[in-house]
């Protein structure tokens, strides 16, 4: 028997002290630039309460601060916006609160200049202020005189004691000059009632129908009937490395069966197309146009690789996405696995939330690697709830009841049929590139994908 308990939230008063006040150091830049000593390989630096600047190996530039104003002289544009940053960090952002950030500048050529507000890489380098930038930021155009720009956003998840507020000042030569920067706690989003539902809802059942049956103990080959092959760095379909600055090219041959697994192999090894060359190769598998469901319980038992750079992920995505796009059409998250831990995995609902950022939680083995044996990763999911399980253990649990009140009835998108995707990629924003200690192949070792349905 389903279980439901109900709990109002009552909206709190907007009177908190931090509203108003600027949470910018040097926000007037009559102190010179920080020059941090290093930075992690995590990217969580601290700039002393004032900015740095920094360069990435597709980028030029230098700059200077002190007379009341920051200046930048871009000699190389870089293939990125954030070829060169300006950025001040940690920015400590709390959940459930609007913002607004304002500054002046002004170019020596009209160009345009991102701003974003975001979180680091354990999170996947979120933007918190949702835009059409390459890095997920507001874009805002510059000219040759000065002007004051402004954007607001409201934070939708909790606090990233790591935020980063940054300037992206690549893909354009010239030079920039920024002063007045500001970033204000304005508000807080309100509250609204809440259902509590038990997690007896997703398992309170009468049985589970097998609908899909993917056992490899038996087969040859992998089913094409079933399985669509991606191929590439994503650049056919315009988001060049799939959106995460992936380095991986995906063939078809690296994916394969083998010994009663489907086996995803990571390669060093050199690709090129009309587009570049690719140090690496991997396989990623969907099943869009063939075989998609909506609600019910999947059940994967894989063994996982590891190594710095290595991004092992089972996920769906909304068979919608053509009509509506990402991530209108909602992106789930069985599991996700950064293979320099991989003793940890992440389960996580993607959607309309602040430009895609998700919800998600992870889990840590208590002992050993998803790396050593095999593991069984099960997802359910309902028309009141998702559950994200890792051997029988429930980790993360997200209700639309939550979402509708935290966030907005629009922002639960997962009331529709979802294809499989399995991938293993190679590099990326969110675990960062392979290095000396990265060994190849690497192998994930997939026994079986079996889909069920609840009995009516």
């Amino acid at each position: 028997m389903r279980k439901y308990f109900f709990m109002l939230i009552l909206v709190v008063f907007l009177g908190f002290a931090a509203f108003g006040q600027n949470m910018i150091g040097n926000g007037n830049f009559t102190q010179p630039l920080y020059t941090p000593s290093s930075i992690p390989p995590d990217g969580n630096i601290f700039t002393n309460h004032n900015w740095s600047f920094l360069v990435n190996a597709t980028g030029g530039g230098t700059a200077t601060s002190g007379n009341g104003y920051f200046e930048a002289t871009l000699y190389s544009a870089g293939s990125n916006s954030w070829a060169e940053q300006l950025l001040q960090s940690p920015i400590t952002l709390d959940h459930g609160y609007i913002y607004k950030f304002s500054f002046t500048a002004k170019s020596s050529i009209p160009r345009s200049v991102e701003v974003k507000i975001g979180g680091t890489a354990a999170l996947g380098w979120p933007a918190y202020n949702p835009g059409n930038g390459m890095a997920g930021g507001m874009t805002f155009k510059l000219g040759n005189e000065w002007q004051t720009y402004e954007g607001t956003f409201t934070m939708y998840r909790d606090t990233d004691e790591h935020a980063r507020f940054e300037f992206e000042l690549g893909l354009a030569t010239g030079t920039i000059w920024i002063k007045d920067v500001s970033l204000e706690q304005v508000g807080q989003m309100e509250s609204k009632e809440e259902t509590q539902v038990s997690t007896s809802v997703l398992t309170d059942v009468k049985g589970w129908n097998l609908i899909f049956d993917e056992d490899f103990s038996s087969a040859t080959s992998l089913n094409t009937n079933i399985w669509n092959f991606d191929i590439g760095n994503g650049e056919t379909q315009g988001i060049k490395g799939w959106g995460n600055n992936e380095l991986e090219y995906y063939t078809n041959h690296n994916a394969y069966v083998e010994n009663g697994n489907l086996v995803i192999e990571a390669d060093k090894e050199k690709v090129s197309d009309q587009y570049g060359t690719y140090d690496y190769t991997s396989a990623r598998i969907n099943t869009m146009g063939k075989f998609s469901f909506e609600y019910g319980k999947v059940v994967i038992v894989a063994k996982l690789p590891e190594g710095q750079g290595i991004w092992p992920a089972f996920w769906m995505l909304g068979d919608n996405i053509n009509k509506v796009g990402w991530p209108s059409c909602g992106e789930i998250d069985i599991m996700e696995m950064l293979g320099n831990n991989p003793a940890k995995v992440y389960g996580t609902a993607h959607g309309p939330i602040s430009g895609g950022v998700g919800i998600g939680q992870s889990y840590t083995l208590p002992s050993g690697t998803f790396s050593d044996t095999y593991h069984t990763f099960t997802f359910i999911w309902n028309k009141d709830a998702m559950g994200w399980y890792v051997d029988d253990h429930l980790y993360f649990f997200l209700t639309k009841s939550y979402v509708e009140s935290h966030y907005g009835s629009q922002d639960w998108v997962y009331d529709h049929p979802f294809f499989l995707i399995i991938n293993l990629a190679v590099g990326g924003n969110w675990p960062g590139n392979p290095d000396n200690s990265t060994v190849f192949p690497q192998k994930m070792y997939i026994k079986s994908i079996k889909i069920y349905q609840a009995q009516s």
